[in-house]
């Protein structure tokens, strides 16, 4: 009898010791999804993010700049029809990259604005669109030049990597 009772207990135990590895495994995997260090990073290991859009619009203006992996379009046609572009390289894509892994696209939608000088046209509307091969993200409208704290970073690399587009 009391082999027995030793027998089960050390099975227990065994059971017992793969639980908690398996606890482990996944707290490795959310550590390594979520980094915390002074601002928290985002990595989206099972979303590929295929491009990001910025885009201002007014009454009489209208501007986009759109960065994949491959390209870098520019536009001031609403109809999207003459379109400056050049070729992104792999450092300005891994900028892209580093920018997005500290933003939660699941709540850029929610982002609050700086200032809201675009309800009396004195800035133009913008807005920030991230496309992954499962889900759209768009932000919440904010006044061109003044974007969020959140996605600021995002922003003016993407308008820096616009400028030189004819």
């Amino acid at each position: 009898m009391c082999r027995i009772v030793t027998i089960v207990s050390i099975l227990f135990f065994l059971i017992s010791c793969q639980e908690v590895r398996k606890e482990s495994s996944v707290s490795a995997f959310v550590s390594n999804t979520i980094e915390r260090s002074d601002t928290v990073s985002y990595t989206y290991l099972q979303e590929k993010i295929e491009s990001l859009r910025y885009e201002t619009m007014s009454r009489g203006a209208f501007f986009s700049i759109k960065v994949s992996a491959d390209f870098i379009e520019k536009t001031e046609d609403r109809n999207k029809k003459d379109i400056g572009s050049k070729k992104c390289s792999k450092d300005d894509w891994a900028t892209i990259q580093s920018s997005l892994n500290k933003i939660d696209l699941e709540k850029i939608h929610k982002l609050e604005t700086p200032t809201d000088y675009k309800s009396v046209d004195r800035a133009l509307h913008a807005k920030l669109i991230i496309r992954s091969s499962s889900k759209t993200y768009t932000s919440s409208s904010f006044d061109h030049g003044s974007p969020p704290k959140e996605i600021k970073q995002l922003v003016n690399t993407i308008l820096s990597l616009g400028e030189n587009i004819e």
